[in-house]
């Protein structure tokens, strides 16, 4: 998306090919040299949400579901790609066909794994719902259910789910107070112009991604990324704030006869 944003600002043919070869071969890398399913997710994501942010008003709904056919016909194309989303549902079915107990995470799968934790969230949440547990607690209540298990040296730390992982340690409240950080970012993006705006709200479509199947906001390299990266962003954000009121200050009254 960022090269995609370049190849729309760059006004020299040579360099807006380049800018636009280089986003094809990052589609491609991700679409069938990647092994990671949330790579699969976040670029759909990403590439939807770009195309209807950048399209006229009446086209969007009909170019985001192009985007979206077009990408998922890759996938389909994609030998790794397959194989990785149809272990998915085999995965799920598996473990929601069994009890959801930490304890027994020793032969869970990565999806499988990710299902029980959240199912242990939720639970967690309903017991303390509008506050949470309190920071730093779900470490705490992972190994009081999880025991002395091996798979809890994985599970303990966080429940790859920064919005559950909020909701857990810091309740309803936590959750909503996430949601508004995305959402204000979102509505700023109001005041860039289309490739801008394109750019970050695709990279919050990546971030929300993230956020679902990860700890986006918890492990220090996403972290960095996503606190950074969305800084850098908001910044155009401000800087275009600023450059309308200076000229709303700038616009002298009109004479009146």
């Amino acid at each position: 998306v960022l090269s995609l944003t370049k190849a729309c600002q760059e006004k020299r043919p040579l360099l807006r090919a380049c800018w636009a070869g280089l986003s094809v071969l990052a589609t491609l890398s991700i679409l069938f040299l990647s092994s990671g399913r949330t790579g699969y997710l976040s670029i759909v994501v990403a590439l939807s949400v770009y195309a209807f942010s950048i399209s006229p008003k009446r086209m969007r709904l009909v170019v985001a579901l192009t985007a979206v056919l077009a990408l998922s016909t890759l996938l389909f194309l994609s030998t790794s790609a397959n194989q990785r989303i149809g272990a998915i549902y085999t995965e799920a079915k598996l473990q929601l066909s069994g009890p959801a107990a930490l304890k027994q995470l020793d032969g869970a799968t990565s999806t499988g794994a990710r299902l029980t934790m959240w199912s242990f969230s939720i639970d967690q949440i309903k017991a303390r719902p509008i506050f949470g547990s309190g920071t730093g607690s779900y470490g705490t209540l992972a190994k009081q259910s999880c025991g002395d298990a091996p798979s809890c040296a994985v599970v303990d730390v966080h429940p790859h789910n920064q919005f559950l992982f909020f909701g857990v340690e810091l309740g309803i409240v936590g959750i909503l107070a996430y949601v508004f950080y995305l959402y204000s970012a979102a509505q700023g993006s109001r005041r860039l112009p289309d490739p801008k705006r394109a750019l970050l709200l695709s990279f919050l479509g990546i971030m929300v991604v993230d956020s679902l199947v990860h700890g986006a906001l918890w492990l220090a390299v996403e972290n960095h990324l996503f606190t950074f990266i969305l800084a850098l962003l908001m910044a155009e954000v401000g800087a275009s704030r600023d450059h309308s009121a200076d000229q709303d200050r700038h616009i002298q009254p009109k004479a009146i006869a």
